[in-house]
């Protein structure tokens, strides 16, 4: 069991877990620029999940300091690493009115694929948050609302809302949120251990995203747990929401050379020549694809669905999907997914290929 909102490490116990380092470096195939990092070699990752959910499911949304940008791919790797203990630090998790229970899952090699991670014995409990809020469930911006904090400590007498990142309630007053003229942090009347404040957003676009709601003393500051997301969330007005067409960008998806995959282009309002894209694998959008699907012209969607592989199975307007059969010879790695239609040539995100994966050793898990 651990608070909510505070940090943790959360160590994975076992033997024969990988635990070496290979000559001060460890390649992180996920970083953008693609440079060796130097520390521990980390075949491992962690993702956790609500109690209802399974492994296969995306990682809880409030939890900070292990996160997972798909089901697939989470990082970072561990803190510290030995044969039988890998150990995950400043790990936290958004507090609720009620304690919440998650599954801790596993995986060791190359974690590319979400069927990959398993789930360990036992149950991480998260307890109630001790200090709570409450807000209007739909803010815009230039809302005007009452902020409740409750569950205040004596000493705690200031009150502030600064950026989410990382449970960093340090960090400096939003100037977007004004009571009394000020931007905080800002002192109320208290009734017991809650305290009321008038709260005017500032009618502007910057005023959309998620805040901590903190309380400060002069040890410090915690964050205060309330809504859906744990987090106060201010919404883009309709007038702020401009139209996105196309594809969306930074996508990430992972396929097994010799084995069936299918990659999902996820986008926005598809025009109609996207009906007939291609998409395909290279170093990048301008080089010699190492793999690409066929064009489908002139035929309707899954009228080839039982003629092999590799064309573009799909199409709706939210979602391209490709049926794609890599080549047992495509060298493991990193490619870019490129997707060309009588728009142009745009690339999407990045397609991470793997050979058979195989860490070369044996390893248990405690029960």
């Amino acid at each position: 069991t651990v608070q909510a909102g505070e940090m943790f490490e959360l160590v994975v116990r076992g033997q024969g877990l990988p635990a070496d380092v290979i000559g001060g470096e460890e390649w992180d195939w996920m970083a953008n620029d693609q440079v060796p990092r130097r520390g521990r070699r980390t075949s491992q990752r962690i993702k956790l999940v609500r109690e209802a959910e399974t492994c296969r499911d995306a990682a809880a949304s409030e939890v900070r300091g292990a996160r997972c940008s798909s089901p697939d791919l989470c990082s970072p790797g561990p803190a510290a690493a030995a044969p039988d203990a890998a150990t995950w630090a400043n790990i936290s998790v958004v507090g609720s009115a009620a304690a919440r229970h998650y599954k801790v899952c596993y995986c060791v090699g190359e974690c590319v694929s979400a069927n990959q991670y398993l789930e360990l014995p036992g149950m991480l409990t998260v307890g109630m948050a001790s200090l709570q809020f409450t807000a209007a469930s739909q803010l815009l911006r230039g809302s005007m609302f009452d902020l409740v904090v409750a569950g205040l400590m004596q000493h705690e007498t200031m009150v502030h809302l600064t950026q989410d990142f990382q449970l960093a309630c340090a960090g400096p007053p939003v100037p977007t949120f004004v009571s009394a003229g000020s931007p905080g942090p800002w002192s109320a009347a208290r009734v017991g251990t809650v305290v009321t404040i008038p709260v005017q957003v500032a009618d502007s676009p910057a005023s959309a995203g998620r805040f901590l709601v903190c309380a400060c003393s002069a040890q410090g500051c915690r964050a205060a747990a309330g809504g859906q997301a744990g987090v106060l969330v201010v919404g883009l007005a309709p007038q702020d929401r401009l139209p996105q067409v196309g594809p969306h960008t930074m996508q990430m998806w992972s396929c097994r050379a010799g084995y069936p995959c299918r990659i999902d282009v996820q986008g926005y309002m598809f025009p109609a020549h996207y009906r007939t894209a291609q998409l395909f694998l290279a170093a990048s959008c301008s080089s010699t694809p190492v793999h690409s699907t066929r064009y489908v012209k002139n035929a309707p969607m899954g009228s080839l669905e039982n003629d092999g592989w590799n064309y573009l199975y799909s199409a709706a307007e939210n979602t391209l999907a490709f049926r794609v059969k890599l080549v047992t010879d495509v060298v493991p790695g990193r490619y870019a997914a490129c997707l060309r239609s009588d728009a142009g040539t745009e690339e999407v995100g990045r397609v991470m290929v793997t050979a058979r994966v195989d860490v070369g050793r044996r390893f248990e898990l405690d029960d």
